[in-house]
């Protein structure tokens, strides 16, 4: 644990710095994932929309099968397939697939899913939430709203790093203007979840809710 004087850096340089000192605890786990990313998931899934939209212009309405697809409608429902693209809209939902791919918006969090790939990328509107999975490793950051500093940053791998680490991590809270109270954590199990509760109890206790 420790305790963070800010001075002329920002919250954002200070935790950015100690996430790059964390993570080359586990060089094989930040390497694959930043490998993983895919960008094209996104645009796959546009792809998919754009086709879908093209071979509805095609039908004459709803529920009509279209080329080698077809559509369908129902309250607060509409569903459009063709081939192994879809299209599916629902109140607060949406659903963009493409083969392997697939996009998923769901009130304010989106899924960027890519199956060939083995990827997962999850990310809430306000950027509060960020996940990115692949095979069996996985970063997670969040971070509460507001001008305070409450964030929690976390990578896991099921394959131990050189020095048998499985997890490390971070919990960080503070005044916007700092100090920062920050308790990191290493662990060769990845499961411990005891050990993340215990560091935000600890911060807590120092810095308060």
């Amino acid at each position: 644990m420790q305790l963070v004087r800010l001075g002329v850096r920002s919250p954002d340089e200070v935790l950015e710095q100690l996430r790059d000192t964390l993570s080359a605890d586990m060089p094989h786990t930040s390497a694959g994932l930043k490998a993983a990313t895919d960008p094209t998931v996104a645009t796959g899934s546009a792809a998919a929309t754009a086709d879908v939209a093209g071979s509805q212009a095609e039908g004459s309405g709803t529920g009509e099968t279209v080329s080698d697809g077809a559509t369908a409608a129902t309250t607060g429902l509409t569903v459009d397939a063709r081939g192994d693209k879809a299209v599916v809209r629902l109140p607060g939902m949406s659903v963009d697939a493409d083969g392997d791919k697939a996009s998923v918006r769901f009130g304010s969090f989106t899924i960027n899913a890519d199956n060939a790939s083995e990827t997962v990328n999850i990310q809430s509107q306000d950027e509060t939430v960020r996940i990115q999975a692949h095979d069996d490793a996985a970063e997670v950051h969040t971070r509460a709203p507001g001008d305070a500093i409450r964030t929690t940053y976390m990578l896991t791998d099921s394959r131990p790093a050189e020095a048998g680490w499985r997890l490390v991590g971070y919990e960080a809270r503070g005044p916007v203007g700092g100090p920062v109270v920050i308790a990191t954590v290493h662990a060769k199990d990845r499961s411990s979840d005891a050990v993340f509760d215990a560091a935000k109890e600890l911060v807590t206790l120092n810095v308060g809710e």
